[in-house]
């Protein structure tokens, strides 16, 4: 089995992806996926990404946007319908 994702962050996701399929008998062949957000992940099954580039991901109280007050975008990605966000 291929194991594919749209954006790898940590890698946790594909790791436990890999834990299930192995848990159930099946056979992982590789890990693809189309962006990777940061280097240095390692697999123990050949990885291939389209693109690879490194994008701070920070805990909350790590975030410097957080820190000084810059409110998260929550209008994007919410999925469902074409409705146009309230202003």
């Amino acid at each position: 089995m291929l194991i594919v994702e749209d954006i790898v962050t940590t890698g946790e996701t594909v790791k436990q992806l890999i834990k299930l399929v192995e848990s159930m008998g099946g056979q992982v062949v590789g890990v693809g996926a189309i962006w990777q957000r940061s280097t240095g992940m390692k697999f123990k099954y050949p990885y291939f990404t389209i693109v690879t580039r490194d994008v701070p991901t920070f805990a909350p109280d790590e975030c410097p946007m957080c820190r000084q007050g810059i409110p998260i975008n929550r209008t994007l990605d919410l999925g469902g319908g074409d409705d146009e966000a309230e202003e």
